[in-house]
């Protein structure tokens, strides 16, 4: 029964972060609905004050204003997104860490099977135990994009060619 412990360990693991996975699930359909009516009202708002001023008399409309409502309307779609990327990190974090600790659970249970009957041959429980001690990554999404979108990135890039 000491053997089953690291089982009960994992389908615990496993246990915590399919609730962890499903909030942030709960998050997700809470927040998609709200940042598309936030985009939409933000640029009907926006729209709603150039026609208002481009429709005066004098035709004169400044051109300041045109700046400072697209800088926002920029601002408040980049806001929406950068939003929407952090909770569907999150989400996707969670779901790939329940899936290594059922993942675990299982090898741990075949491990448990074979050595009982002693049917696994030294190489494969050395296979076996491999995969199960290996490094669990923090469940962190890595960036996809480029790694260096930076001046000095570029300037490194053309000097090698």
């Amino acid at each position: 029964m000491r053997l089953k412990a690291p089982v009960d360990y994992w389908r615990r693991k496993a246990d915590q972060h399919s609730t962890r996975e499903a909030k942030a699930v709960s998050r997700l359909q809470l927040f998609f609905p709200l940042a598309v009516l936030s985009i939409i009202v933000g640029f009907w708002i926006g729209g709603s004050i150039i026609l208002e001023h481009a429709g005066d008399a004098n035709k004169n409309a400044p051109v300041a204003l045109y700046v400072v409502v697209s800088g926002a309307l920029a601002f408040l779609s980049t806001m929406v997104f950068w939003l929407g990327r952090i909770l569907t990190k999150l989400y996707l974090s969670e779901h790939h860490l329940r899936n290594d600790a059922n993942e675990r659970a299982i090898m741990t249970e075949t491990y448990l099977s074979l050595t009982s009957e002693a049917a696994a041959s030294d190489e494969d429980r050395q296979i076996i135990l491999n995969a199960l001690f290996r490094n669990t990554s923090d469940g962190i999404v890595k960036e996809d994009g480029p790694s260096d979108l930076n001046l000095a990135g570029f300037i490194s890039k053309l000097g090698v060619k």
